[in-house]
């Protein structure tokens, strides 16, 4: 999931982005943070807040705490699906 969000996020998706990443880093079952990943996750973030502004930011996190997993990980196949077709044009 945060690896889709910086992808998303390279690719002019900072909504989107923004987020997967909120989601994965609220969820019991996504794999913590170690080593090098926790500064640029830290960073990925940090960019999306400066992006979106603060409060479109904090909606975001707040939505993506209050949607259940499988519409996440629905939407999340979605996006992937849109960046592939996007890449094939």
């Amino acid at each position: 999931m945060r690896i889709l969000a910086e992808l998303l996020a390279s690719n002019g998706r900072p909504q989107d982005a923004a987020l997967l990443l909120q989601a994965a880093n609220h969820s019991d079952s996504a794999p913590a943070l170690a080593g090098d990943d926790v500064a640029r996750y830290h960073e990925l973030d940090a960019e999306l807040q400066r992006a979106l502004g603060a409060d479109v930011a904090a909606g975001i996190a707040t939505m993506a705490n209050s949607t259940p997993r499988v519409q996440v990980f629905e939407r999340a196949l979605r996006l992937l699906a849109e960046l592939d077709d996007e890449q094939a044009e």
